[in-house]
């Protein structure tokens, strides 16, 4: 009997679309992902980590077809052109993007040249916070010693963001050049204890972090917070506040 003739089905149409798709996520959308991540005006650790799902598949994907172009190019004569049409349309796309993201991310070609360093950013830190401590006698509220501190660096021509949103939804106190700002008014133990937990969440996209201690910090405190630097956020986290400070925590607070 002739075989019976197969009819195309709904499950061969859901088959065709998945492999279409993952040939296309594997071989043609890293050449657009990663584009059009290198221009992003974000931090590129933040990109990153907004697209680490696709990062490896990328990077694999990218890596074997510019192999395969590499070895067809050199084994046979003829398709050499290819490679070099392939090797030109790579620069296409990845040189200008590149230029762009990078001018994006330093605000503008006027801007200079290089991005302030984390121990700039202390000593400015440091310079807010001496100035700070002579314009009250008491900090009755955390936040307002933060967006003061914004403040303050801004009238000091320093690139300060109060309120600096990070990829897993959690908001720092602020930003200052690269350095995120963890500020803190006169920490209890409870507070510091909540302090070391946050350092995780920040450091995790490999930001560098500053914490600003408003007001009087205890030699215990001072002492914890030195010893998880040292042992864990070395180079990665940095303590700024003033040795004898004369505006200090109201008593409301205490």
């Amino acid at each position: 009997m002739p075989r019976k003739k197969r009819h195309w089905t709904a499950k061969d149409d859901r088959l065709t679309n998945n492999f279409v798709h993952a040939i296309s996520d594997t071989f043609i959308l890293p050449f657009f992902r990663l584009p059009m991540m290198l221009a992003s005006a974000k931090p590129l650790s933040e990109s990153f980590a907004e697209q680490r799902k696709f990062i490896v598949m990328d990077a694999i994907g990218a890596l074997f077809i510019v192999g395969a172009m590499v070895w067809l190019g050199m084994s046979v004569h003829w398709l050499q052109f290819l490679l070099w049409y392939f090797l030109i349309f790579l620069a296409v796309m990845f040189v200008p993007t590149s230029l762009i993201g990078y001018v994006r991310r330093n605000g503008g070609i006027r801007r200079r040249g290089r991005q302030i360093t984390a121990s700039e950013v202390g000593n400015q830190l440091h310079k807010a916070l001496s100035i700070m401590d002579t314009t009250a006698k008491w900090y009755d509220n955390e936040d307002e010693a933060n967006r003061e501190l914004v403040t303050c660096l801004k009238s000091l021509n320093v690139d300060a963001i109060y309120g600096y949103r990070l990829p897993n939804g959690r908001t720092a106190d602020a930003k200052v050049g690269n350095v995120l700002v963890e500020g803190k008014l006169s920490p209890d133990t409870g507070e510091v204890d909540r302090l070391l937990g946050q350092l995780t969440d920040y450091t995790q996209y490999g930001n560098k972090v500053n914490i600003v201690v408003y007001g009087r910090l205890t030699s215990e405190a001072r002492r914890r917070i030195e010893n998880e630097i040292q042992f864990r956020y070395l180079n990665r986290v940095f303590l700024t506040y003033l040795n004898n400070p004369k505006r200090l925590r109201t008593q409301a607070l205490q």
